[in-house]
């Protein structure tokens, strides 16, 4: 498994995304898996990959049995569990392998995508023509990306360039980077916001540090 979640409305659920293009679910008591669902679906982009890895999965923050992936077919696809079919609710091409997702808690069908091209996309998966935003700012692939629990405009994200950012995702926003921060010598890994202390996140990067980062406390985009 390259990555588990646990179900924030289902009860004992956790759901795992697999090397094996599968995207997993089981309940904590019970020893074999409650659902196997197979990658489908690829993007343009990447349409001549050998491998289908999913590197990321998540739960819905409030509908019950609905997952969002990410992996390398460049798509983001949505299942909700209680489809008999087992079919996609909903398959995105982004264009670009992905290495994480996360769901806007305050607009329910919005996602936010990171891309190995640098950027995070966020996507509205009823209407997913084209990005709702496309947040450029970092100079490598982006690891991780968290929307706030507290805030549905406030993304954070970290990359292999070491920083971590923060962006403002509202539509209405003229520059959408807002502070950064140079926590990391290495590829920032992770990022997480904290569900009990408004505003405040944590990052962790290959040289063994765990920052704990602030609006306010980051340095400010040049320009």
């Amino acid at each position: 498994m390259n990555s588990a979640s646990w179900s924030p409305v289902e009860r004992g659920a956790f759901c795992g995304a697999g090397a094996d293009g599968r995207l997993t679910v089981w309940a904590a008591d019970r020893n074999e898996p409650v659902v196997c669902l197979e990658a489908r679906g690829r993007s343009p982009a990447v349409a001549q990959a050998d491998a289908s890895d999913l590197w990321a999965a998540e739960w819905h923050p409030s509908t019950g049995p609905v997952l969002a992936d990410a992996g390398v077919t460049g798509c983001v696809t949505v299942w909700d569990l209680r489809a008999p079919s087992r079919s996609p609710a909903a398959s995105t091409p982004v264009g670009e392998e992905l290495l994480d997702v996360s769901w806007c808690r305050y607009q329910p069908a919005t996602v936010a995508a990171a891309s190995t091209g640098g950027d995070v996309q966020i996507w509205d998966m009823r209407r997913a023509a084209a990005p709702l935003a496309s947040l450029r700012g970092h100079s490598m692939a982006v690891l991780a990306v968290a929307f706030s629990p507290w805030d549905s405009d406030d993304v954070v994200s970290c990359s292999y360039d070491t920083r971590t950012c923060l962006w403002d995702a509202g539509p209405a926003t003229a520059s959408s980077l807002q502070q950064q921060w140079h926590s990391h010598s290495e590829f920032a890994r992770d990022v997480s916001w904290s569900p009990l202390a408004r505003g405040t996140a944590a990052s962790v990067g290959w040289d063994g540090i765990l920052a704990v980062i602030r609006p306010g406390s980051g340095s400010k985009p040049p320009g």
